[in-house]
């Protein structure tokens, strides 16, 4: 396929009149809002918009292969995203809620060092931003404060899909390092409170990227849970629905069924926590292997970071 020229002047970007001429040599003017939402974003000089080159040729080069392609994060295949992960690996407590803040659409408001060198980098948080900056994963928002600051934010869908994938590579690497044992113990224990308290710690030492949906909590539960080494079933047919997570131990004769819900607000927890013991109701112990004699029954709810863990222990 070839573009015309005048939508080529440019080595470091294309504007907003290129990328509308790429599109109409291309016959897929219809293409242009997802285009803008998935690779536009970047600001110079408080005016001009600048599109990512590189991904809009190749998403229209996917298009002429394909006219149904969905857009991709096609910077994530490149060799560049290791300054994502050295953010993430040194990241404290602050540091993970402005990566969360970002990652929901919020601006940041940080001083930019402009003389910074690559060794530099891991050596203090304002290094780090300045980097991501720099190489395009932040931009500058259209606010400008008066303190010297930079209002920065993710420029479009492919950069926040760049970061919450590393994030999740980061979160999974990190548990693999983690003892889990303690979890496991206290799951079989039914401690409620020592689980509530090592969920707790587990969130709020991590980064999430969650709207409060359960399906969230759900695959951060499920890959703690295996990451233990236990024998996790998800979403299995059994008794009169779906159990969230079923837990099966046949050599000592017992399982964990889990539900889990999510709360709109923090004052709810308790209350969906013990929803979720409507395990009860749906008689989900029914499709359990024979030799199980014991089984423990949790209601888990979640609140953003918060968690509240309600449990009954029954012999079948």
């Amino acid at each position: 396929m070839a573009y015309p020229t005048g939508a080529l002047q440019r080595t470091f970007g294309f504007t907003s009149e290129e990328v509308d001429a790429l599109l109409a040599y291309a016959g897929m003017p219809d293409k242009k809002g997802i285009v803008k939402a998935w690779y536009d974003g970047y600001h110079f000089g408080g005016k001009t918009e600048m599109y990512c080159p590189w991904d809009v040729l190749q998403y229209l080069v996917d298009l002429q292969d394909d006219p149904g392609s969905k857009p991709k994060a096609y910077w994530n295949n490149t060799s560049g995203n290791a300054i994502v992960r050295t953010l993430l690996e040194n990241a404290h407590s602050e540091t993970r809620l402005k990566i969360e803040n970002l990652i929901a659409g919020k601006a940041l408001e940080e001083r930019l060092e402009e003389d910074l060198t690559y060794d530099q980098i891991d050596k203090k948080e304002r290094s780090l931003w300045s980097m991501l900056y720099l190489t395009g994963y932040l931009t500058k928002a259209k606010e400008h404060p008066d303190n010297g600051n930079t209002a920065l934010v993710i420029p479009n869908r492919e950069v926040r899909m760049i970061f919450i994938d590393k994030i999740l590579s980061w979160f999974e690497d990190s548990l693999e390092r983690r003892d889990l044992r303690p979890l496991e113990d206290v799951l079989w224990q039914g401690d409620a409170a020592a689980i509530q308290k090592i969920l707790k710690q587990i969130l709020y030492g991590t980064i999430s990227y969650f709207d409060n949906a359960e399906s969230y909590y759900h695959g951060f539960l499920t890959g703690l849970l295996r990451g233990a080494g236990l024998n996790v079933r998800s979403n299995d047919e059994q008794g009169l629905g779906r159990p969230d997570i079923i837990i099966e131990d046949g050599l000592h004769e017992r399982a964990i069924i889990i539900e889990l819900k999510s709360a709109s607000e923090y004052k709810d927890l308790d209350i969906k926590a013990e929803e979720g013991l409507q395990i009860e109701d749906c008689n989900y112990a029914a499709g359990l292997p024979p030799q199980i004699r014991r089984v423990m029954k949790y209601g888990i709810a979640f609140w953003k970071k918060e968690i509240s863990v309600k449990v009954l222990a029954s012999n079948i």
